[in-house]
């Protein structure tokens, strides 16, 4: 509810009038244009410097350690608007330092909104990459050294492998903050420079009071971080042929040493194609507590154009407990996943493609589906 009420109330406030008064605005490219390049280059700064941080401070042995840690942190109690004054009272046109040093140029516009939005969610970044560092193994980096492989080849190697699925977290992590942020942006940025948090701190909290429009400018922001955090993900997925891995998966499968985990082991996928299958899935089953089943199922869904169309399409891979289902639906259609899978497998029974499954306990009665 939380989360879901807000959405909810920016939905509700928004009309069609709102829509295109934002959308045909005279700064709504330009500002949607800002926002999306500082923030790809602050995330690239942030993420560089923050992982080479964690590495001193979990794994280089320096004084003061902890007073470092408790540094880093600091920073995050201070609101990002303190962040951008605290760089005008330094770099600002009467600027502290900037008099002293003599600095030329201004921290006003792009590079000081770069600068401070780095100030923003280096210390986050920090941690969140210290996390990842601190309970990583390190044998393969003693084992790397003993056979004298390169410093380069040690992070390519064994580093960024490891740190896939933390680097995903950071980045998304990182441009969420930055591209949400109106504090930095609205101190920094001069007449010229517009951002989306600042038009839509502007409509919410300036003179017109235009909830509609604010509404439609979250709404965007959410978009974006939405489609930005898929594209990160679907970057770092690792996708493996599956028919590789077909004897490694028969020989789980008839390995009596083991218990049963389930009768029908079912995992959504994302490839339509029956050919590949998501590294992730395949460790889950083979690696991560040895999931053996009677029947592996990997289902895909897929939504046509037709309103009331329903098919399927079946991949058994010349075996009879490997499926890969891929269930074509109409928009219109149901996606009662459950339902539809059960159908299946009684169509499968009966094509002898599929075992009987024993069900003798139930208090239903027996069945022929585990």
């Amino acid at each position: 509810c939380v989360v879901i009420l807000p959405i909810v109330s920016m939905l509700t406030k928004i009309t069609p009038a709102d829509i295109a008064d934002v959308v045909k605005g005279p700064n709504f490219g330009s500002a949607l244009w800002n926002s999306l390049r500082y923030t790809a280059l602050a995330t690239l700064i942030v993420v560089v410097l923050a992982y080479l941080m964690a590495l001193c401070t979990t794994r280089v042995q320096i004084k003061g350690k902890r007073i470092w840690n408790v540094i880093l942190i600091l920073p995050m109690l201070i609101p990002s608007i303190a962040h951008g004054t605290g760089l005008i009272i330094l770099f600002g046109n009467n600027g502290i330092l900037r008099e002293a040093l003599g600095l030329e140029g201004t921290i006003y516009g792009f590079w000081g909104i770069v600068i401070g939005s780095v100030l923003y969610s280096f210390p986050s970044s920090v941690l969140m990459f210290s996390d990842a560092l601190k309970y990583e193994d390190g044998s393969p980096y003693e084992a790397a050294q003993v056979l004298g492989i390169p410093p380069l080849r040690r992070l390519t190697a064994i580093t960024l492998p490891y740190l896939k699925k933390p680097l995903i977290s950071v980045v998304f992590s990182v441009f969420t903050m930055v591209i949400t942020d109106y504090g930095v942006p609205l101190t920094l940025g001069n007449t010229g420079f517009k951002t989306i948090p600042v038009m839509l701190y502007e409509e919410v909290q300036g003179f017109d009071f235009t909830f509609g429009k604010g509404s439609v400018y979250g709404i965007l922001l959410l978009m974006v971080i939405w489609y930005r955090g898929t594209q990160l993900e679907n970057q770092f997925r690792i996708t493996l042929k599956l028919r590789d891995y077909i004897p490694v998966l028969e020989r789980l499968h008839k390995d009596e040493s083991l218990s049963l985990t389930a009768n029908n082991l079912v995992f959504l996928v994302k490839d339509d194609d029956p050919e590949l299958i998501d590294r992730d899935i395949l460790f889950s089953i083979v690696d991560k507590d040895h999931k053996r089943a009677d029947a592996y199922w990997f289902i895909s869904m897929n939504v046509l154009e037709t309103p009331g169309d329903m098919t399927y399409e079946v991949e058994t891979y010349g075996t009879d407990f490997i499926f890969h289902i891929r269930i074509n639906l109409g928009f219109k259609c149901s996606q009662h996943v459950n339902v539809y899978l059960r159908q299946i497998v009684q169509d499968l029974q009966q094509s002898g493609e599929l075992p009987l499954q024993d069900r003798r306990h139930s208090i239903y009665g027996a069945f022929t589906v585990g």
